[in-house]
Formats: structure tokens, sequence, C-alpha cells
């Protein structure tokens, strides 16, 4: 399969999807390696959910200790931090807002902000491809792997998944500048309705889901356009004004915007090194 890839780190690295599966799944996180001191990783909430793969030692998300296993990452509205120390072979699945469900008929509703076992949700890896993955020494081999299962689960959508899908085009599409209530009138649907499927489906309401988009557009232009401030990236998301771009950054991610930008020169710096 043709998975592009992007190198983070030595021990961080960042595959994107194939043509297949690029329209929903966002990328696939590889943390490996032996960590002599305990490594902080910062996991971003994207609106998205994911599968994370612990085929190494223990590891630790928000205070809470994961052995080996498989695990589904609930849809975050928080920052979630992870610590590794030690052996450390992890595969994190993440997939866009929404696509989750064209894999596995599962309601998110119940699992805002949390992790358990994939089993919980009644999601269960191939015989054997657990074991299978321990013993790929490559990335690609990972990578096509879990493609393949993931490309073997893919279904249609049903009608209600039908109206989230184009309910999450048309935020896209609309830089998250989004009128609710003619939305769901537009479409021929009530707005509580249209806010159930969303809660199942997505994970959380749209509301909180146009908030979440924003601060990761926000933040992804803090980590790639240098040369603009943080007032000029306030009006470019929306925000109506550094206030209300710090208030809600802050919320989500626990430092504000400048505080990020810093933060990741110097992880940049370190990474150099």
């Amino acid at each position: 399969m043709d998975v592009g890839y992007i190198q983070d780190c030595k021990q961080h690295r960042k595959h994107l999807p194939g043509k297949i599966l690029s329209p929903y799944v966002n990328c696939y996180q590889i943390i490996s390696g032996t960590f002599e001191r305990t490594k902080l990783i910062d996991l971003y909430p994207d609106g998205g959910v994911g599968v994370i793969i612990n085929l190494g030692g223990a590891i630790t998300l928000n205070d809470k200790i994961f052995g080996k296993g498989v695990y589904f990452d609930g849809a975050n509205s928080r920052n979630v931090l992870l610590r590794v120390s030690g052996d450390v072979n992890l595969i994190r699945v993440r997939f866009n807002p929404g696509m989750f469900c064209l894999f596995f008929n599962a309601d998110l509703e119940n699992y805002h902000n949390a992790f358990n076992n994939l089993y919980s949700i009644n999601c269960i890896l191939p015989k054997n491809f657990f074991r299978f993955l321990e013993l790929c020494s490559f990335d690609e081999q990972k990578v096509t792997s879990i493609e393949a299962w993931l490309t073997y689960n893919l279904s249609d959508p049903d009608g209600n998944m039908s109206l989230v899908l184009s309910t999450l085009e048309y935020i896209s599409s609309s830089h998250y500048d989004v009128r609710l209530q003619a939305l769901a009138e537009e479409m021929g649907i009530e707005i509580r309705k249209l806010q159930r499927l969303f809660k199942k489906r997505v994970g959380m309401s749209p509301k909180k889901l146009i908030k979440l988009l924003r601060a990761d557009f926000a933040r992804k232009m803090l980590d790639t356009c240098g040369s603009l401030s943080c007032l000029d990236i306030t009006y470019r998301c929306g925000y109506y004004d550094q206030a209300h771009f710090n208030r809600e950054f802050k919320d989500i991610y626990e430092i504000t915007p400048n505080e990020y930008r810093k933060r990741l020169f110097s992880e940049k710096s370190e990474c150099i090194a």
C-alpha cells in the first residue's frame, strides 16, 4: 500500500495513510525504542478517536497505567499526557472525526475522554494479529498490516451516518463558522436529533467538535507558520480577539498559545540534538 511517512524524531515517527484510507484515517504514530528517562508526550485532541496498540512495556495515560494490549482512545476534548519509559513499542491509530464508526459498530457517547480495552466496544483484533505485530521489525510492516485490517472492516455509511458525514463536511468547508439551527433546518432534521447522532457517532456534540477543530487548526498554524504572530492567527482562525483565543486554547491544551509555541521550539531543538 502507498503509505506516506513524516519523520518526527528517531523514537517518535508519524506515517500517513494510503490512498484508500486517507479520507478516514488521520495518521499512524509509532513510538518505539528504549527510553532511559521518562518521556512525556502530549496527545493533542483533534476531534477524532483512535486505537492504541501497546506491544511493549507499561505506559501511562493521564496517570492511569496500561500494560500490553489494544485500547480504544475515546473522543477527547482535553489534552492527554502520555508517559513512556524503558522498552517501548506503541502504535497509535488516529481516525478523522466521525470516521471510526465506518470501521467499527460502536456507540461513542459513553466514551468521551475515556480509555478502554478495544473489546469493551465489541471490537476485537483478528486472531494472532497482535502477536504478528509484536514480531514486525519495521514500521512499514506494522502500518501495512494495520491498513489491511482496517480496509477489510470499512463499511458504507447508513442513513444516519450520511447525515453526520454531510454535517462534518459542511463544518470543515465553512471554516468552523456554523449556525447549527440553520444547518439542521436545511438538512431537514431536528437539531436535537443531529446532536444525538453526533454524540453517538462522533463522541461529542457539534458545538464541542467545532471548538476543538478550530483550536486544532490554530495549533497547527502555530506549528508551521512561524512568521505569523498569535494575534494574526487569532483573526485567521475566527476568534473574536486574542483573549478569546487564549481562553479556548488553554481550556483544551492547558497552556496559552505563546507557551505552546515556546514549548514547540524547545522540543524541536531537543529532537535535532
